[in-house]
């Protein structure tokens, strides 16, 4: 089913190229919410990134003509984010719909390293590490 609605998009948005550009664009598979973020806000919005990461929507943001509020609770990420964009605020907290406190946790890989984009507040399989 998926690569059947796949290839549809990419007919579709091959077709709505041609006419419409940036429809085209936006039709094309891989993040379909990025390619959405400009026909959905306009110039001068406040937008909301929760979970910001390394930004990807936050620059689709920014691209857009919005002001941009960045909540990231991993602590490393939020710096780095706060660095390479100073027009946007970051808050380096998680949000929820219950008032406490959380411990987030990520995989590690192999290497040791961190896979930020799978922080959980549910301990992963195998270990990982934790951020207070």
């Amino acid at each position: 089913m998926k690569h059947w609605l796949l290839s549809k998009l990419n007919s579709l948005g091959a077709r709505c190229a041609t006419h419409f550009p940036r429809l085209g664009a936006a039709l094309r598979p891989g993040e379909p919410e990025l390619r959405w973020v400009p026909h959905l806000v306009r110039k001068g919005d406040v937008a909301l990134d929760i979970g910001a990461n390394w930004g990807p929507y936050t620059h689709r943001f920014l691209r857009a003509g919005c002001k941009v509020i960045a909540f990231e609770p991993n602590q490393d990420l939020a710096r780095r984010l706060a660095r390479s964009l100073p027009q946007v605020q970051v808050e380096s907290t998680a949000l929820s719909n219950h008032v406490g406190t959380a411990t987030l946790r990520m995989p590690i890989m192999g290497n040791g390293a961190g896979v930020t984009g799978l922080g959980s507040i549910e301990a992963p399989r195998g270990g990982g590490r934790e951020i207070s």
